[in-house]
């Protein structure tokens, strides 16, 4: 069906680059994912000292083989060996992984660190991003990551893998941090870096939420998408 399209929409580079793999002669066009800016709260805390629990959190489906929660149970599990105990990882969303992912949790003794909250509607997640000292997002596959551009929205730092539409949403790291796709081991340095420097984090805060601002609300991206249709009206 996609050969019989005038335009292509992809939500990323990356998703655009993917569709030209496969019809090379495509005409794609780039319009990203909008969200509500203006109904997400904003986080208001702006320091980490380590005197209290390091809270993260990733909102995604319960889909270890392309979401990446194993890897982030893993860095957790590191962190803990290295004698880091004040931290914990709220994951949200339901699926598939969800008893792997728990049975990892045992095996790794990071039980008393991870909780599976399952699944929240949009108005939970709006309302409690703000709660967090970072938002990981270790996706194996992301084709846009529409939770990291909510995530900078509630200025949040965000933590992502070095490759996909998480990547390209923090611009290689000028409005996040990455770690090496598929590393626990990089993703537990980047996430113990982070804690220990967190005003390096939050320097990236405001940048970050000023293009989500500017990128990635509603309204911009239904005004390209009516400018693009009206191209073949």
């Amino acid at each position: 069906h996609a050969r019989r399209a005038d335009c292509l929409f992809a939500i990323s580079e990356a998703v655009r680059d993917d569709v030209l793999e496969r019809l090379p002669s495509a005409n794609v066009k780039v319009i990203l994912n909008g969200i509500k800016v203006d109904t997400i709260q904003q986080r208001q805390v702006q320091h980490y000292t380590g005197d209290r629990l390091f809270r993260i959190v990733q909102v995604a489906r319960l889909d270890a083989d392309k979401k990446g929660q194993d890897i982030l149970i893993k860095a957790i599990a590191i962190l803990k060996k290295e004698g880091i105990n004040n931290i914990q990882v709220d994951f949200i969303g339901e699926g598939a992984s969800r008893t792997e992912l728990e049975t990892l949790a045992v095996e790794n003794n990071v039980v008393e660190n991870v909780r599976f909250l399952g699944l929240r509607d949009r108005a939970y997640i709006y309302s409690h991003l703000k709660d967090y000292d970072l938002m990981c997002h270790p996706a194996r596959y992301e084709g846009f990551g529409l939770v990291i551009a909510e995530a900078m929205a509630a200025r949040v730092p965000v933590l992502v893998s070095d490759d996909g539409g998480p990547y390209e949403l923090i611009q290689q790291g000028n409005y996040g941090f990455s770690f090496r796709m598929e590393s626990a081991e990089d993703c537990a340095e980047k996430i113990k870096t982070i804690m220990q420097d967190y005003s390096s984090a939050i320097a990236k805060v405001e940048p970050a939420y000023q293009n989500t601002i500017q990128n990635f609300s509603i309204n911009h991206m239904v005004k390209e998408l009516l400018e693009s249709y009206a191209k073949f009206i």
